[in-house]
């Protein structure tokens, strides 16, 4: 099997793939040939060669005229195709069975040059009694190399290997390209040394659920999954099980980390109205989730195309949890303080949608009033917003994410502020700033993880003075703020 797109080279003495070198048109006769590359229906890219589709001596248009400059065998062989590399014709492939793995490998209309050079027509008048081939572009995926290589050598005729990679390729993509052109009803050789190197593992007809490989006795690489089997070259003992409610909790995951993008880029649009700098470490944070986002939504498309789980989408979602809390830790730290600067404008609503009462207010007994409203940001994105018509505003969050209620009460020289929160105490970091209700400025702040505890306690400085202080608090969890705000008199004490 030669990977030209790799430029790896597999056979019964390597079965390991190893870079290629020499020539696959040496005269070497061969039972089977599975060629991966780039084509277009008249040339192969081989690489360090090219494989040429001539059939006749010179090559000439579909009307008869030769083409001038086009390609010609013999003593002159030239090929428009080689640009000094060497040139193989096709149909001096010493090979038995010929597995052409290219987009258009089965073109004899000339629809991509209109001569008469063509893969198909030099495989059908060379040596290969029976050669398979896409009449279509495909995906160049080695496995699918890997799949037709081992299910030869354990013995498949080349009518089943069609069957096997059409329902590969009918997974997929929904479509059926392969084709046969020769003798499927000969006898084909099967070396014994891969007689047992391929599994075919039966999972659920419809093929819709997703499977987890185990193996007993050693390690599997899947090769590729049809309707009703997955392919396996392992000489262990393979079994299936279903596991495709993990595939919809990779799913959920992703999605609601799309969703709190959308609300990342809301919160740092906000703050770079007044805090450029802050806005700017914010968003390269949040591009590092990007990032990992879509690294893990890639492996999880291709466990939904395969069918087949993939353990590298656990590491794919860990590094995604990481970056989240990464961004959780940065906003945290940055937004501190910065409290006492308008903070909650973040929260207003461009497009307010409705207002209802929302209990009473622990501070003054009046009755609370939130309003929900369009933040406007291209997605679908509610915040909420309380407001006591005495105290002022005392929370603000985004439908769907965390909430924040904080409540505070003077201990001698300290506030001891008790967060309640609607979120997963496990992750996520807080951040409470007393600010001074005569400069504006920040009095006072911390900033810890969420997992700490629910209890902030904030040292009252002795140049603050008595008055009617305001407390600020936020939880910063899975790129989302909740706010709250609460007021208290306070001042130096003896």
């Amino acid at each position: 099997m030669l990977d030209a797109i790799s430029g790896s080279w597999q056979d019964a003495q390597n079965p390991s793939p190893v870079p290629h070198v020499g020539q696959i048109g040496d005269g070497t006769s061969r039972d089977t040939l599975v060629l991966l590359c780039h084509g277009e229906g008249g040339h192969a890219n081989l690489g360090a060669q090219v494989g040429c589709g001539l059939v006749r001596d010179v090559e000439r248009w579909l009307g008869g005229d030769r083409v001038v400059g086009g390609c010609v065998r013999g003593s002159d062989t030239w090929c428009r195709r080689a640009g000094g590399r060497t040139v193989i014709h096709v149909t001096e492939l010493d090979t038995e069975l010929l597995v052409l793995l290219t987009c258009g490998g089965f073109a004899l209309s000339g629809r991509a040059f209109p001569s008469d050079v063509s893969l198909a027509a030099a495989a059908i008048e060379g040596y290969p009694r029976a050669f398979v081939v896409a009449d279509r572009n495909i995906e160049l995926d080695v496995r699918r190399a890997a799949l037709a290589s081992t299910c030869v050598r354990g013995g498949m005729t080349p009518s089943e290997l069609v069957v096997v990679l059409n329902d590969v390729e009918e997974r997929a993509t929904g479509e059926r390209p392969f084709l046969l052109i020769g003798d499927p009803a000969a006898a084909w050789p099967c070396e014994d040394a891969y007689a047992n190197d391929l599994r075919r593992v039966a999972v659920d007809p419809a093929g819709e659920a997703v499977v987890e490989l185990s193996v007993d006795g050693g390690p599997a690489s899947y090769l590729a999954r049809s309707t009703s089997e997955v392919f396996i070259r392992t000489t262990a003992r393979v079994t299936a099980k279903p596991c495709s409610s993990r595939l919809v909790a990779a799913r959920a995951l992703l999605h609601a980390r799309e969703l709190s993008l959308a609300i990342a880029v809301a919160i740092e649009t906000a703050i770079g109205r007044r805090h450029d700098d802050v806005r700017r470490m914010l968003a390269g944070a949040r591009d590092h989730v990007r990032t990992t986002l879509d690294v893990a939504a890639g492996t999880v498309a291709m466990i939904e195309r395969a069918g087949v789980w993939n353990p590298e989408v656990e590491r794919a979602l860990g590094a995604l949890t990481d970056s989240v809390a990464q961004w959780d830790a940065t906003a945290a730290s940055l937004i501190a303080p910065m409290l006492g600067d308008g903070f909650a404008q973040v929260f207003s609503p461009l497009f307010p949608i409705e207002h209802a009462e929302d209990g009473t207010c622990d501070r003054c007994a009046a009755s609370l009033v939130t309003q929900r409203g369009s933040v406007g940001s291209g997605v679908e994105l509610i915040s909420c917003i309380t407001r006591c018509p005495t105290c002022g505003l005392r929370a603000a969050w985004f439908e769907g994410a965390a909430k924040l209620t904080a409540h505070v009460e003077l201990k001698r020289r300290d506030i001891r502020v008790s967060l309640i929160y609607s979120c997963d105490p496990a992750r996520g970091h807080t951040a409470v700033a007393l600010v001074d209700k005569s400069t504006g400025l920040v009095a006072a702040t911390t900033c810890r993880n969420l997992a700490d505890g629910a209890v902030e306690v904030l040292h009252i400085p002795s140049t603050i003075g008595a008055d009617l202080h305001v407390v600020h608090a936020i939880v910063a969890q899975d790129l989302c703020v909740a706010y709250s705000r609460s007021r208290l008199v306070c001042g130096p004490r003896p």
